[in-house]
């Protein structure tokens, strides 16, 4: 089945997530190739002239946006990476994920650590470790001063639990711990003044938030249905999108914790989402889900204003990581399970 077929509701509006009247195609711009596996998050760079890719290869390729050719590579053998953040300045990557450790029969996971390598040369510049199983998701504060990330309890392929740690950039040093009874950390962002610290959790009807200053837990948007992949806060920080596992995509409005009508997508495994850099559009990436086979995967774009779509992508075979519009809005790029990135350009809003 295709997503093609079903309704969208985008804040309470009626789109079709298919190409179809009034909609444009989302047109490719580039697909970058060089990864071997699962790519897994990107990262556009402040100034836009670079983006990052971290796949479970265990590399972290930068690419130069205007000529799409790869500049450089970060190893980490052993390591599949999850989630890729660039710091505020530019000058800092910062990348983490699973650490193992053994063969096809013997493979275990080890405690993950966070790398941080200088953009500019490659070298480490530190790694962090502190975390007693995988890391799964990673985010700067706008400042750069504070790093957060979210990973399991235990190195356990059974445990589910989860827990977050904030470290200071300048001395690499663990700062405090957040949470208490987390499930499996799947996203994390800060909230645009830096304040507040915002985590999706796998299999919660709850999106979290805590206080940076002080690591208390603030009330949290409370959602229809389960939770999972992905959050995002609008750059004005006026809007949290956060993709459920069932189908539908939860929006509140960060001021006044309401919900608003969700984003329905149809009979679909999940979804990722992202605000565009002037929260103008949404970006949402869908699949199918069937058993056994991530299938018909799109990606569509969505004028947050109207609700109207504005373009959507054809279907791919493979589902996509995460997503993240160029500083300049004018590109959208996506890690794909087919081991490359694809890069559409953006439509201009109608």
């Amino acid at each position: 089945m295709t997503v093609a077929c079903r309704s969208l509701v985008v804040f309470g509006l009626l789109a079709l997530p298919g190409t179809g009247a009034g909609q444009d195609r989302l047109k490719e711009r580039a697909v970058l190739r060089g990864h071997t596996r699962y790519v897994n998050s990107v990262a556009y760079s402040p100034d836009g002239t670079l983006l990052a890719s971290a796949a479970e290869d265990g590399t972290v390729r930068l690419w130069d946006v205007r000529t799409a050719r790869e500049k450089a590579t970060f190893e980490a053998s052993g390591t599949e990476f999850v989630s890729l953040a660039f710091s505020p300045d530019g000058k800092t990557i910062a990348a983490a994920g699973g650490d193992f450790a053994g063969g096809e029969e013997d493979r275990r996971l080890l405690p993950s650590a966070i790398r941080l390598w200088d953009a500019r040369t490659g070298k480490t510049r530190a790694i962090l470790k502190g975390h007693a199983g995988h890391i799964s998701a990673i985010a700067f504060s706008p400042d750069g001063r504070t790093l957060a990330s979210g990973g399991n309890t235990s190195t356990s392929f059974l445990d589910f639990a989860g827990q977050i740690k904030l470290w200071e950039t300048a001395d690499a040093t663990q700062r405090a711990a957040l949470g208490s009874e987390l499930s499996v950390v799947t996203s994390l962002v800060f909230t645009p003044d830096g304040r507040a610290l915002v985590a999706g959790c796998d299999s919660t009807e709850t999106v979290r938030v805590w206080e940076v200053e002080t690591g208390k837990e603030r009330a949290g948007f409370k959602g229809h249905k389960k939770l999972s992949a992905c959050v995002a806060v609008s750059r004005d920080g006026t809007l949290v999108a956060c993709a459920g596992s069932r189908g539908a995509v939860e929006v509140w409005d960060a001021r006044t914790r309401e919900t608003r009508p969700p984003v329905t997508l149809g009979d679909v495994q999940s979804a990722r989402v992202a605000f565009s850099p002037d929260n103008r559009l949404l970006a949402v990436s869908t699949w199918d889900g069937r058993p056994g086979k991530a299938t018909d995967a799109r990606v569509g774009v969505y004028d947050v204003a109207t609700g109207k779509a504005l373009a959507v992508s054809g279907l791919y075979p493979d589902q996509f990581g995460d997503m993240v519009f160029s500083p300049d809005g004018r590109t959208l790029a996506a890690g794909s399970g087919d081991q490359t990135v694809k890069l559409w350009q953006v439509p201009a809003g109608k």
